[in-house]
């Protein structure tokens, strides 16, 4: 079969709301920037509906000398019946939808779920179209539940920093950055920066984004408020939603990140960190982060205690580009496994 040729749509929010960091399109950027430098030639496509991704298919086979084929569609938003009809069309291309969350983050989005189940029983109709998913854990739950094998395509994320030095200036500088949504756990994230603030007796700064409002926003940053409120030495400040690029020199300006979602599919704020040299607490969601980086998400002191390790010891801030790297490494093997797949050899996905 011919060398893969990949485009990786997202849905592009920012046409509509205004909003210049969408996460799918990060990953898709990222994502093809790995593929291109590892010799899989791959473009992004921001699109607002089906009829961009079909003219920017007919776009791209029109002005190149080898044809697309394959095209990932970020996330199921793209409605069952539009996808049978660009599957049938361009019969020339494996189409997949990749699923950016694990099960947990699926309450969010009861839309996105019955177009999963949809996509899934589509993909036993269809040769060239699959669900994917970016995560192990959901896929394998979705092999069990419905025995229905689908393929896996994880994150990869291309740049990693140097990890910078502990700051002895003050304050400490802690972000918990993403969606304000209550699977990212910000409470408990906030109650363990206070603790950090007391068990380290320096005045400290918790960062979060603003600016994305979301269901349950407003009550998660009042309960929030109210945690860090009148702390001595304490004092909770706002990072706006904005460009990606400004976004990760806001991560840089950080001593240590919380990330200690209850779900997660990969989480590229962590990510982000490591490639400007900040190490983050996580949950042991994060299942590729450094085990010396993960604590309890339902203990704020026990995240607390990881956090303070991470602010004091070199060794344990230095170990999350090594972890990044062998995910990296695993996650282009997958990738590969499924683009160099012929449409008829159905790309099923095995527990090793």
């Amino acid at each position: 079969m011919p060398s893969p040729n990949v485009m990786i749509c997202f849905k592009n929010f920012a046409a509509w709301q205004g909003i210049s960091h969408i996460g799918l399109g990060v990953s898709a950027l990222l994502n093809s920037e790995v593929l291109t430098a590892n010799g899989i030639p791959a473009i992004t496509q921001p699109s607002r509906h089906n009829i961009d991704i079909v003219d920017a298919i007919r776009e791209f086979d029109k002005t190149h000398s080898q044809k697309l084929t394959n095209v990932i569609i970020s996330a199921p938003w793209i409605s069952t019946k539009d996808l049978r009809a660009m599957a049938t069309h361009f019969t020339h291309i494996n189409f997949v939808v990749l699923c950016h969350s694990n099960i947990g983050f699926l309450q969010a989005d009861p839309n996105g779920t019955r177009l999963l189940r949809e996509g899934l029983a589509l993909s036993q109709e269809l040769p060239n179209f699959n669900i994917a998913s970016n995560c192990r854990r959901f896929v394998d739950w979705i092999d069990i539940a419905y025995g229905i094998p689908v393929v896996l395509l994880p994150n990869m994320y291309p740049n990693i920093g140097e990890t910078k030095p502990y700051r002895e200036t003050e304050p400490i500088r802690i972000g918990v950055f993403g969606a304000v949504r209550p699977q990212k756990n910000i409470v408990t994230a906030g109650g363990a920066a206070v603790a950090i603030c007391k068990l380290m007796n320096r005045p400290t700064e918790l960062w979060f984004n603003s600016g994305r409002n979301e269901g349950g926003t407003i009550t998660l940053l009042n309960a929030l408020r109210q945690i860090c409120i009148d702390v001595p030495g304490f004092e909770l400040k706002q990072a706006p939603w904005g460009l990606w690029s400004e976004f990760k020199k806001t991560v840089e300006s950080m001593d240590l990140l919380i990330q200690i979602s209850y779900t997660e599919s990969f989480n590229m704020v962590t990510a982000d960190g490591i490639s400007v040299g900040v190490p983050s607490v996580v949950s042991d969601a994060i299942d590729w982060a450094p085990k010396e980086w993960v604590a309890h998400s339902d203990d704020a002191l026990d995240v607390a205690r990881v956090g303070v390790k991470l602010l004091k010891s070199h060794r344990d801030r230095d170990r999350g580009g090594d972890a990044l790297r062998k995910h990296n490494k695993t996650a282009l093997e997958s990738w590969k496994d499924y683009l160099y797949k012929e449409p008829s050899e159905a790309p099923i996905f095995k527990e090793e």
